[in-house]
């Protein structure tokens, strides 16, 4: 009966260690979306750019909030492909964008 207990509740273990690691994979999902929309609204900004010569009105912002949809992923640990940040420390990510979001 000893030896029974343990294996009755290793499934509980598992539930309990899965469960936070699904939390963790749905707030990832949630900032790679919130990111992903950011990225396509200022790459739309930075074409605009390109053929006037002008950013719109809150290209900043748009500009802010893509760098910091990447720290977001960055400071959450999350394990996504960053692309050009990959490796990246939330630091330099704020640099980047001192400088890039200097409209």
């Amino acid at each position: 009966m000893k030896k029974l207990l343990p294996l009755l509740l290793l499934p509980l273990f598992v539930f309990i260690a899965c469960s936070d690691d699904d939390d963790i994979v749905d707030a990832c999902n949630e900032l790679v979306t919130e990111l992903n929309e950011a990225q396509t609204a200022w790459v739309a900004v930075e074409e605009a750019y390109q053929s006037s010569g002008e950013y719109a009105d809150g290209a900043a912002d748009l500009c802010n909030a893509y760098y910091d949809g990447i720290k977001l992923l960055i400071e959450g640990g999350c394990p996504n492909d960053l692309g050009d940040f990959e490796g990246w420390t939330t630091t330099q990510v704020d640099a980047a964008k001192a400088i890039e979001c200097d409209i």
